[in-house]
C-alpha cells in the first residue's frame, strides 16, 4: 500500500471518528441539561463536588438586589457584596452566610446616597474582616468609597471616599497584604481625555490612604488605561488591565513594591 493509501485511509477514518462524535452531541447536550435541571436554582457545593444543602443564599425580600463579587473567609463563611435598590435608587449590600448553610450570620448591611452606589469588589482579611470597594455618585461623577467591616458583627470599622478630581473614579478590584494592608484598584479620568491606572493603598488601621498610583500608559498616552484585576504577593503586588494604543487594545501588566516602587511591567 502506498504512503498516499495509507494517508487516506487515516483521514477517512479521522473524518468518520469526527462524525459520530457530531451525531453523538445532540444526546451530550441533552444529559447535561438534565443534570443542570436537577440541581436546585442555587447550590453550594463541597469539595468533592458533592451539593450542600440546605443551604441559605436566596434574598427573599422584595425589590432588587444584585451580587457583583464574593469571598470566603479562614471559616468557611461566603461574603457576598453588590447592591440593591431602597426604592429611589441603589446602594452598596454586604451579606454574610454562615458556612454551615443555616442563614445569614447578621442583617445585611447597606451603604449609600440618593443616587447610584455599587459595590464592586469584595477581599477578606486574616482577622476575617471584610473589605468592600466600589463606586458611588458623589455631586456629578462617580468617586471610589471603601469600607472595612467588623466580620463577626458587620459593624463599620472604617471608610472613605477617593475623588480624583478631575472626573469619574471606579473601583473594580481589592486585595489584602498579609499585613493587612488594603489596595483598591480599578480607573481614574486622568481630566484630558481617557482613563489612567489607579491603585490606592490603605493601612489596615486608618481611612486615610498611604500611597496612591495613576498612571498614564507612556507608549500610548491619553488613552484608556484600565486595571481589572489585583493580587497581594508576599514582596508586593501585581494589577493587570488593558491599554488602548489607540487603535485596538492590549494587555497592560505591572507589579509594584508595598512602598509604589515599580518592579517591571
Amino acid at each position: 500500500m502506498s504512503r498516499d493509501d495509507n494517508r487516506n485511509m487515516y483521514w477517512q477514518g479521522a473524518a468518520l471518528s469526527f462524525k459520530r462524535r457530531l451525531q453523538q452531541l445532540p444526546c451530550l447536550v441533552a444529559l447535561a441539561s438534565l443534570l443542570l435541571v436537577s440541581l436546585p436554582a442555587a447550590s453550594a457545593f463541597a469539595t468533592g463536588g458533592d451539593p450542600v444543602s440546605p443551604f441559605a443564599v436566596t434574598d427573599a425580600r422584595t425589590g432588587l438586589q444584585y451580587a457583583k463579587a464574593m469571598a470566603v473567609d479562614s471559616a468557611g463563611n461566603i461574603v457576598v457584596a453588590g447592591y440593591m435598590n431602597s426604592g429611589t435608587s441603589n446602594d452598596y449590600q454586604v451579606a454574610k452566610f454562615n458556612a454551615n448553610g443555616s442563614g445569614l450570620a447578621w442583617p445585611p448591611v447597606s451603604y449609600g446616597s440618593s443616587s447610584a452606589d455599587i459595590a464592586t469588589a469584595v477581599v477578606i482579611d486574616s482577622s476575617d474582616n471584610i473589605i468592600v470597594s466600589g463606586t458611588v455618585w458623589n455631586s456629578g461623577s462617580y468617586d471610589i468609597h471603601t469600607i472595612k467591616y467588623n466580620g463577626a458583627t458587620g459593624a463599620v470599622i472604617w471608610q472613605h471616599t477617593y475623588d480624583a478630581a478631575a472626573g469619574d473614579d471606579t473601583a473594580t478590584a481589592v486585595a489584602v497584604d498579609t499585613s493587612g494592608d488594603i489596595y483598591v484598584a480599578g480607573y481614574a479620568f486622568n481630566g484630558t481625555k481617557r482613563d489612567d491606572f489607579l491603585i490606592i493603598k490603605y493601612p489596615s488601621g486608618g481611612a486615610i490612604p498611604a500611597w496612591v498610583e495613576l498612571y498614564d500608559d507612556t507608549a500610548y498616552p491619553n488613552n484608556d488605561n484600565r486595571i481589572l484585576a489585583i493580587t497581594a504577593g508576599t514582596d508586593g503586588i501585581a494589577v493587570t488591565g488593558y491599554s488602548s494604543n489607540g487603535a485596538d487594545f492590549d494587555i497592560l501588566t505591572r507589579t509594584y513594591g508595598f512602598d509604589k516602587t515599580l518592579v517591571r511591567q
